[in-house]
């Protein structure tokens, strides 16, 4: 694994890369690629990985190869691995415990794979789009298309990030470690800064004391209409 500096980074010709993003509404997060404008490659391999909630990972997958050929990289191979949802909870759990042992074994076999593929000599670059997309069901994504619409046109207010019960929050600090955009600062932990956070609710699965929490009316949701397991894709 290798960290990216500030400033510019290149990857040399050889050099084999594993790009993996979060999506977003189906579509890279916005995070993610902010955090990637100082990569570029100089005809180095790339592997893109996208990471989704259960529900679709939509155009994530082709919009982070598009950005990776653009910067130089030859994407050799691709995936969409299944993850616990950001707004799953014990009472709605959305791909509850994912990545399980199963994932982890497909996601090593999908590894050994690629190594294959470059060992053998000049691997062949992949058209991305032809990943297939698991089937939600037609009567779950409708329900759910109906379910958002009408949550946008309630009137009723929408929590705007994690709230934290500060009779059980310890400060500990991990919420703050585990924060991508520092919307939380150590020692003040039961804050948030509205401005900062995207919901990931990273703070939420990593408080041993369960005092930070987020309510959103999408979550059951999700829950309800995406419970059925998806499986992980790849293209070699």
């Amino acid at each position: 694994m290798t960290h990216i500096p500030d400033g510019q980074y290149s990857f040399q010709s050889g050099s084999i890369v594993i790009v993996t993003v979060p999506v977003y509404a189906g579509h890279v997060a916005p995070e993610a690629l902010k955090r990637m404008t100082n990569i570029s490659a100089s005809g180095a391999y790339a592997v893109a990985v996208v990471i989704y909630g259960n529900r679709a990972y939509g155009s994530a997958l082709c919009e982070l190869g598009e950005m990776l050929v653009c910067r130089g990289f030859r994407v050799i191979a691709g995936g969409a691995f299944v993850g616990e949802h950001s707004y799953s909870t014990a009472e709605y759990p959305i791909a509850s415990g994912r990545p399980d042992m199963g994932d982890l074994r497909q996601a090593e076999e999908f590894g050994r794979s690629v190594r294959c593929k470059v060992e053998s000599g000049s691997p062949a670059e992949v058209v991305l789009k032809k990943l297939p997309h698991p089937s939600s069901g037609f009567m779950s994504k409708l329900r759910f298309i109906a379910g958002v619409l009408r949550i946008r046109n309630s009137k009723t207010p929408r929590q705007a990030a994690p709230h934290a019960d500060e009779s059980l929050c310890i400060h500990c600090g991990l919420c703050t470690k585990a924060c991508p955009t520092n919307a939380i600062a150590k020692g003040d932990e039961c804050k948030t800064d509205y401005g900062k956070c995207i919901r990931c609710c990273a703070c939420v699965k990593v408080c041993p004391h369960s005092a930070r929490s987020f309510n959103t009316p999408f979550a059951p949701l999700l829950s309800c209409n995406f419970s059925r397991q998806k499986p992980n894709v790849t293209l070699l």
